[in-house]
């Protein structure tokens, strides 16, 4: 996993920073939707572009996490995505609250169920480390404008953290327009909660 300090970095020095994380696991975004037509799905949430720390929502952490090198880890690793039916690919780099850096990009598979998004790659990659506590969420993909995660990888990620920070971006495209901001309580207002009081 990639160390990264949850403190931002100075704008002078962030032009040195590298990832060098190995790409161990894997993940999947629904590409149904664009088997059928190719176009980009948007989500109906904040559509607000960021290109700077985005202000604080819902209680999420904007103002503490790099997410330049973020986004760049899930950059990275959507360049070893296995897409060969829908040519979607996808990375994702998950910033767990002891600073490590967890990655994954879709595995597909001829059976789609099998299928394997890019955020529930680098999540399960981070509770095989022992993590459970979830700083920032960042999503590397071919779409323009980008997009959110899919259902599956909502849910699996309130799991953990039902307010997470997401960024979405662009691969590629280093403007504005091109990132997206969300929290996971704006993707997943009410979640499925397991009642386990016995009750």
């Amino acid at each position: 996993a990639l160390r990264l300090p949850l403190q931002n970095y100075p704008e002078t020095h962030r032009h040195r920073l590298s990832v060098t994380a190995p790409f161990t696991i894997i993940s999947v975004l629904d590409y149904a939707a664009r088997a059928q037509g190719g176009a980009a799905r948007v989500s109906p949430m904040s559509a607000e572009p960021v290109f700077h720390l985005p202000t604080p929502d819902h209680g999420a952490k904007w103002e503490g996490v790099d997410w330049e090198t973020l986004v760049d880890a899930a950059v990275r690793c959507r360049e070893r995505a296995y897409a060969p039916y829908s040519d979607f690919r996808v990375g994702a780099a998950l910033l767990a609250a002891n600073g490590n850096v967890y990655v994954g990009c879709n595995v597909e598979n001829r059976l789609l169920g099998l299928t394997l998004c890019a955020e529930r790659g680098a999540l399960s990659a981070a509770v095989a480390d022992g993590q459970a506590s979830f700083a920032a969420l960042a999503i590397a993909t071919g779409s323009a404008p980008p997009c959110a995660p899919c259902g599956q990888c909502r849910d699996a990620l309130a799991e953990f953290s039902r307010d997470l920070p997401i960024v979405s971006v662009t691969a590629g495209a280093h403007d504005a327009a091109n990132w997206r901001r969300f929290t996971l309580h704006e993707l997943l207002p009410e979640p499925f909660v397991l009642d386990r009081s016995g009750g």
